[in-house]
């Protein structure tokens, strides 16, 4: 039986090179049919995450659950919701007792001059283009992470973040590690306990 009240967030930096394999199988194929090295140790390392996030928050033995691809081409497990993100060399892990979504991203992200158009609705491009140039980039961050953060909770396949409307509650919040700030967001319903 699933402890009513869990909404754990894990985040830990990515070590070295990873050197074992990761359950089930068609994670571990998963993982290797990445080209890229970077994205490829960022996918095998959130998994890590997650299993010592599911064991600690639960008491789950990974091994003993059954985990699959849905239809919007994410993972899930039979027993909890979890969520992943990646971003640079950190990664992080959400768990609950009810559906999450979790992004976090690196603070220097840059993005081109005109991408505010594509993420935020008319009314945040209003807010945005009022602001100082030094708090744009920010408040881009943040709204980057929340949408995701609802996409990833969500039931579409495509990513439309000028149509994410924050309808669920969203927690965002920015943390240093190793003097390196990266901003995340958290959607969950029951997000006051997380």
């Amino acid at each position: 039986e699933i402890n009513m009240s869990v909404n754990d967030l894990y985040i830990a930096f990515i070590p070295d090179k990873p050197v074992e394999k990761v359950y089930p199988t068609e994670r571990q194929e998963y993982i290797q049919s990445t080209s890229n090295e970077v994205l490829r140790n960022q996918r095998y390392f959130v998994w890590k995450l997650l299993e010592y996030a599911l064991k600690n928050s639960f008491g789950f033995d990974f091994k003993e659950m059954k985990f699959n691809l849905n239809e919007q081409g994410r993972w899930e497990c039979d027993k909890c919701y979890f969520s992943l993100s990646h971003s640079n060399n950190v990664v992080a892990a959400a768990v609950s007792d009810g559906p999450v979504g979790v992004d976090i991203e690196f603070m220097e992200r840059s993005f081109s001059d005109k991408l505010y158009k594509k993420i935020l609705t008319d009314k945040e491009i209003s807010e945005y283009i009022n602001m100082e140039k030094s708090e744009q980039k920010n408040y881009l961050i943040k709204k980057w992470t929340a949408k995701e953060s609802l996409f990833k909770i969500g039931e579409s396949k495509v990513f439309h973040p000028k149509e994410l409307q924050n309808d669920r509650k969203v927690y965002t919040n920015t943390i240093i590690l190793n003097d390196i700030a990266f901003c995340y967001s958290v959607t969950n319903d029951n997000i006051e306990k997380l």
